[in-house]
């Protein structure tokens, strides 16, 4: 693959990361904020079911483009791929250490057995999306400016 191809893929992969991100933003965030707290499990848990099995060999073959960039680009490029490559790195870090025992948490919820205190979990999942959206964003531009620099 040519460095060329190798920056297409990363813009694209980085791009579907981000573009989860970027639908939250836009919408699916308020959205989730309206519903109420029967109507917010369900969705919560059906969405978080779906990404459990779609999205990890999307993050891997971001990791294994961006990781591919920091090492065969140069100059300003590979500046650009190494902060592209820390704003996944933390975004991944919030995910795992903070979204996903959330989901956990929320995943064993039912419509008949949601905890008094569940507005406390959804502010909770929804400040931590938020910090991973700014590392997302951060990386995606890093990863459009790499992808102009080379």
């Amino acid at each position: 693959m040519s460095i060329d191809g190798l920056w297409f893929a990363s813009v694209l992969t980085y791009g579907l990361v981000a573009s989860q991100h970027a639908f939250y933003a836009i919408g699916l965030g308020r959205t989730q904020r309206a519903l109420s707290a029967s109507a917010y499990v369900e969705l919560r848990n059906a969405i978080d079911h779906v990404l459990r099995r779609t999205l990890p060999p999307v993050y891997l073959a971001t990791l294994a483009c961006i990781v591919l960039s920091v090492v065969l680009a140069r100059g300003g490029a590979r500046v650009c791929a190494v902060i592209a490559l820390a704003a996944l790195g933390a975004e991944a870090w919030l995910m795992l250490k903070r979204s996903v025992p959330l989901n956990d948490r929320m995943q064993t919820w039912t419509a008949d057995t949601i905890p008094a205190d569940w507005h406390d979990t959804r502010a909770a999942w929804l400040a931590v999306f938020t910090r991973r959206q700014i590392a997302v964003a951060i990386g995606f531009v890093a990863t459009l400016l790499g992808a102009l620099a080379r």
